[in-house]
């Protein structure tokens, strides 16, 4: 079967909710199915991508799924109440297992979304580690110049 055909049957069967069918793709596609979906996820603003990808989380532990839905719900159904909230509360899980400069800096972006409870004292905390990790970093001295 062709992958075409294979990856939008997986994205029917999402949009239905049949995630235990959408899953029965081979573990080495992994993340080529994350980017295929992340892409997806921009065209059809579905939820269902979404709860595809916290499903999947739930089923393997691994993370990149659960980057996934950050993504999703800060860049493609950001629209949505409460997407920015459940995204915070994802960007949390995610620093408890990997707390590198990439997952702090995304603790950042949170510090600029309106309606977003997300106090200036944690975000000069977080950027004071990122600073330690890369004293350089761009990013940091773009929000806190005087930090």
């Amino acid at each position: 079967m062709d992958e075409m055909k294979i990856k939008n049957e997986i994205f029917e069967k999402i949009k239905k909710g049949l995630f235990e069918e959408a899953a029965q793709f081979d573990e080495c596609d992994t993340d080529k199915i994350i980017k295929q979906i992340h892409d997806e996820s921009f065209d059809q603003q579905n939820l269902t991508f979404y709860c595809f990808t916290i499903f999947m989380y739930k089923r393997t532990n691994n993370i990149d799924w659960l980057e996934l839905a950050v993504d999703i719900l800060c860049f493609s159904i950001n629209w949505m109440e409460g997407a920015y909230a459940m995204a915070l509360y994802h960007q949390r899980e995610i620093l408890e297992q990997n707390r590198n400069v990439e997952n702090l800096q995304m603790m950042l972006f949170f510090y600029r979304v309106p309606d977003v409870d997300f106090e200036e004292e944690e975000a000069k905390k977080i950027a004071k580690e990122i600073l330690e990790l890369d004293p350089q970093n761009k990013i940091v001295k773009d929000i806190f110049p005087n930090l």
